[in-house]
């Protein structure tokens, strides 16, 4: 059937066993338009074999039950040779390989240059120089992307308070960087086992980057649940700098109170905090939670209505939860979902005090104008005798 153009596998069984069929098969199909695969399908050979089709456009994966899985040891020394015009017309791509290895897929004289959307899941748990090196592989190559899903491992029972490897796994303002190079981004999502280590001023410079972002996580839910570099400080500069962002992930740590949201501060200045005016979605992964009530005074003040407030983790679930760490997970999402309810009648209850307050302004406004219209026609129309009646 050579006119068969889309083309989907469900199996338990290890892409290596069947790779030689998939290769003869794929090659004998040249309509082929879209590849469904298990993870970890997406093979050396099969990845070769695939890249001659001219008319392919989608290769994806699914987590679901239905389609299977394959062998992670697969894809451990993905290095597919690419030929002259591999992967013409490929458009939409999933794959789980790491991201040293995605570098080299990309970072070659051959590689798919006309990718708008990437989804790559990576089996292990990749250093930040590894995704350094693959964003600037992509800024290079993809300037096309517009939808980036960075996924790396997320292990729960690996060491997550060891100080001297977290610090060497701090993903940093420089780690990110090559991806401002990326020219109609509109999607950019990083999962890691480790938060991102930016301050303020590092997502003000973020935002002021990425002005038509519509939607952008980093690193919101992972494994090391210990501390956030964030407050809810974090959400000010995407009010300032991002209008189209409709859904914003971050890992976050609320029981921090010295932020500018907090009406308990001298420093408080409501007249000064921007809205969120498109955010849909705020995924708070596992952020560190414990008072709902102040938590969801500080939201209430930047979010607008509908907004709606998530949180909970997508780990693997070939790893094992520990009981620590579920219960953690258990007690900060059931904070969340206490803030999530009580949002929406705090967020009306404060557009309905910007109101009041808009209002008010509008009249102060209007008396300062007929006071110094009163002022100006003392000035005219005073004879010298100090006698002046104005009337308006």
């Amino acid at each position: 059937m050579p006119k068969i153009r889309t083309f989907g596998i469900s199996s338990l069984i290890p892409a290596s066993c069947i790779e030689e069929d998939l290769v003869t098969l794929f090659h004998s199909l040249p309509k082929l338009r879209k590849v469904v695969f298990p993870r970890f399908y997406f093979t050396t050979r099969i990845a070769e074999a695939l890249s001659v089709c001219e008319d392919l456009e989608v290769v994806e994966f699914q987590y679901n039950e239905e389609q299977g899985r394959g062998d992670v040891n697969d894809v451990a020394n993905f290095a597919p040779t690419l030929q002259a015009g591999a992967f013409p017309v490929l458009w939409d791509h999933s794959m789980t390989v790491s991201f040293a290895n995605a570098v080299g897929f990309f970072d070659t004289a051959y590689s798919p240059a006309n990718i708008t959307t990437l989804y790559i899941d990576s089996p292990e748990i990749d250093s930040p120089d590894d995704l350094k090196y693959l964003l600037s592989a992509l800024a290079d190559n993809c300037q096309l992307l517009k939808n980036l899903t960075l996924i790396s491992s997320r292990d729960p029972m690996a060491e997550t308070s060891d100080v001297e490897l977290t610090e060497s796994f701090a993903i940093t303002l420089d780690t990110i960087k090559p991806a401002f190079r990326l020219p109609v981004l509109t999607l950019m999502e990083l999962l890691h086992q480790y938060p991102v280590s930016l301050s303020l001023g590092d997502l003000e410079t973020l935002a002021k980057q990425w002005p038509s972002i519509e939607t952008l996580i980093l690193s919101n839910e992972p494994v090391h649940l210990i501390a956030s570099p964030l407050t809810f400080d974090a959400l000010l500069p995407f009010a300032r700098h991002c209008p189209r962002l409709t859904h914003l992930g971050l890992f976050i740590d609320a029981t921090n109170e010295n932020h500018s949201l907090n009406p308990y501060l001298p420093t408080y200045s409501p007249s000064q905090i921007p809205t969120l005016p498109s955010l849909q979605i705020l995924s708070m992964g596992v952020s560190i939670a414990k008072d709902d009530h102040k938590a969801a005074l500080a939201l209430s003040q930047v979010l607008v209505a509908g907004c709606k407030v998530e949180c909970g983790i997508t780990w693997d679930e070939r790893f094992e939860v520990s009981a620590e760490i579920s219960e953690t997970v258990q007690k900060r999402c059931a904070v969340w979902v206490d803030v999530a309810g009580m949002l929406p009648v705090l967020v009306k209850l404060r557009m309905e005090e910007r109101e009041r307050t808009r209002l008010l302004e509008k009249e102060l406004e209007v008396l300062r104008g007929r006071t110094g219209a009163i002022r100006d026609l003392a000035t005219i129309n005073d004879g010298g005798d100090g006698l002046v009646c104005v009337v308006l």
